[in-house]
């Protein structure tokens, strides 16, 4: 039976400088056989699954459709090789998607255990502080969209939202980590779970644990790691700077109707115009990195209630250290390590 690692790529946990430096290299080095999205030196897109990964995903994908679409990833592994699976978005997309809704994660979750029922699949999961990621992963998102709708546009409006929502998204979520972690758990028991925060305080840990699900040298990952960092947060006083996004894009939620018209589309009223038209085309190709502030100490409490671990799941399945936990920030204000209950009301 082919074994199959599955990273469950989460944004700004590094996701992408592990595919970059560390996965594409080893593929190339013919350690393991590599299916996810990775970049190449030369600028090339490596996706093998490019096309069989957004059917697996898909929320309407019948069971008929996942049968053909598992023979077809069967294809694809290599009996003698580790391969592996690291795409951003596995079980959970960026967050544009989990303000319309929810994500969904559960059914993704279903579909890829039976695309892979005949695997023998052990996933890798790096989780980020609750309250830290939800930040860094909405500034990485705006430009994906949350620029453009006027209830999400700023870093409050996005937050507020949520914690309006409140208990609504549990489970479905990836920023709920201890029910989202129980709804992978049902479909794939082995689950390797690390924390981002050991990159920087517990580096030699970190790479050990990466370099075992690899089977690779934990000193040739650190290497291939720490050779190009990708994807880095800029800063500027203090606030953190999103990717560049559009100008134009920023202002359409703010214009009204008639110019939001004319700004999005090449209406004919905008081809008899010239001069518009070419101020159209300016304002598509300026483009801005917005600065986000940080959320003030009683957002982040309201948010670490909300989001903050509530029991003792992490320590008791997956191992992982009661004293990081409250010391990186995961666990909810009222929990006490100490405790040995299971949780609280």
């Amino acid at each position: 039976m082919p074994g199959l690692l599955l990273h469950v790529g989460l944004p700004k946990t590094a996701t992408t400088t592990f595919q970059d430096n560390v996965l594409m290299r080893l593929h190339e080095n013919g350690q393991i056989n590599l299916l996810g999205r990775c970049r190449m030196e030369d600028g090339r897109v490596f996706d093998p699954m490019d096309e069989l990964w957004p059917r697996i995903s898909g929320l309407e994908t019948t069971d008929r459709e996942l049968e053909g679409l598992k023979r077809e990833v069967e294809d694809l592994l290599d009996e003698d090789r580790l391969n592996v699976f690291s795409r951003e978005g596995i079980f959970g997309d960026r967050l544009p998607a989990a303000v319309h809704g929810g994500l969904g994660a559960v059914v993704r979750v279903r579909n890829m255990r039976r695309v892979l029922r005949d695997v023998e699949v052990k996933v890798l999961i790096t989780l980020r502080s609750p309250v830290d990621f939800l930040f860094a992963a909405y500034v990485e998102s705006y430009h994906l969209g949350l620029h453009r709708n006027r209830r999400l546009s700023t870093l409050r409006r996005f937050l507020d939202l949520l914690i309006g929502a409140g208990e609504r998204w549990r489970g479905e979520v990836v920023f709920f980590q201890d029910d989202w972690l129980r709804s992978v758990a049902r479909s794939f028991g082995d689950i390797e779970v690390l924390l981002y925060e050991d990159l920087r305080h517990a580096p030699r840990l970190y790479f050990s644990r990466l370099a075992a699900c690899l089977g690779a040298d934990p000193e040739e990952v650190e290497r291939l790691f720490n050779e190009r960092p990708r994807h880095v947060g800029a800063w500027r006083g203090g606030r953190k700077l999103s990717p560049s996004t559009p100008v134009l894009a920023i202002l359409l939620p703010w214009l009204p109707r008639p110019l939001r018209q004319w700004a999005d589309s090449a209406s004919e009223w905008a081809r008899r115009r010239p001069g518009p038209n070419r101020l159209r085309g300016a304002l598509r190709k300026m483009t801005v990195r917005v600065p986000h502030r940080l959320p003030d100490p009683e957002v982040r409490d309201t948010l670490q209630r909300l989001l903050g671990l509530r029991d003792d799941y992490l320590m008791r399945v997956h191992g992982v250290s009661a004293e990081k936990l409250a010391r990186y920030g995961y666990l909810h204000p009222d929990y006490d390590p100490g405790d040995e209950a299971a949780g609280f009301p």
